[in-house]
């Protein structure tokens, strides 16, 4: 279910938040981070830390964030919004505005004393319109098959494909392709230049708990192939067969590519 909000803000300093029914109770909360899943649990801190600075409920999410019981789960999927809540009754908040006039305050009742220079700032008031998108599916209980699913169901949600018409192209229909990631758990992270020229940085993320065997399928011939760290330091070369670089991602591992055409082809 598709969930758009538009509005328009006229309040100063505030929160506006929405707030969406699961109806699981007593679930564990899963938030998707830069590369892994989170689960989140309230922190537990001393009354004397506490005096200094209370602890805030809220979390981050990157793209989703998951709730799931013992026979069913549920998934918030934010686009762009990145501040959510749980609540005990099943709900999941999510921070839609934060209206603010000051870098730092000095009478918050979470935390005495400034937390940085307490200069003006009436722009983040957020005065005016404002829209957000999320979506939301209920589901099975917590599987890997299920948080697959889940992954995938992030790309159709938040990076949809759309279609246009181009009355300039006059050329028949034809099946075309691009890269493809191929193995099952293996989420698509990035495929960017390297630092080097005329190489391309490909890398995945294994989002299981088991050791996945995987390929990036191009539609052009590979060159050559290195393994390498997230900072593109190499780890040695690897194995190429024509258009596709096959390797081993173990558990929750980030395995990062290096790759170069083949130019005479």
């Amino acid at each position: 279910m598709r969930i758009r909000v538009v509005g328009f803000n006229s309040a100063a300093d505030h929160r506006l938040r929405l707030r969406v029914a699961t109806g699981l109770r007593d679930a564990t909360t899963f938030a998707d981070a830069a590369f892994h899943l989170a689960e989140r649990r309230p922190l537990a801190v001393s009354d004397e830390d506490e005096a200094m600075e209370h602890v805030v409920p809220t979390a981050p999410l990157h793209r989703y964030v998951s709730r799931y019981d013992s026979v069913a789960g549920a998934t918030l999927f934010s686009d762009g919004l990145a501040e959510y809540e749980a609540l005990a009754d099943g709900s999941v908040c999510v921070t839609l505005l934060r209206a603010v006039g000051q870098l730092s305050r000095h009478d918050l009742p979470e935390r005495p004393g400034h937390a940085g220079w307490p200069a003006d700032v009436p722009l983040a008031q957020s005065i005016g319109p404002y829209r957000a998108e999320l979506a939301l599916a209920p589901h099975g209980s917590d599987t890997p098959v299920q948080r697959h699913d889940v992954e995938r169901l992030a790309d159709d949600v938040l990076l949809p494909l759309t279609g246009r018409t181009l009355r300039s192209n006059l050329g028949e229909p034809a099946i075309v392709g691009g890269l493809e990631l191929e193995g099952e758990g293996l989420a698509f992270s990035a495929a960017t230049p390297a630092r080097e020229p005329g190489w391309i940085v490909l890398r995945c993320v294994n989002r299981l708990d088991s050791e996945v065997r995987g390929q990036w399928r191009a539609r052009r011939p590979i060159a050559g192939a290195i393994s390498a760290r997230l900072d593109e330091t190499s780890l040695g070369p690897m194995a190429v067969t024509g258009e596709t670089v096959s390797f081993i991602a173990p558990p929750h591992a980030i395995v990062t590519i290096l790759v170069r055409w083949d130019a005479a082809r």
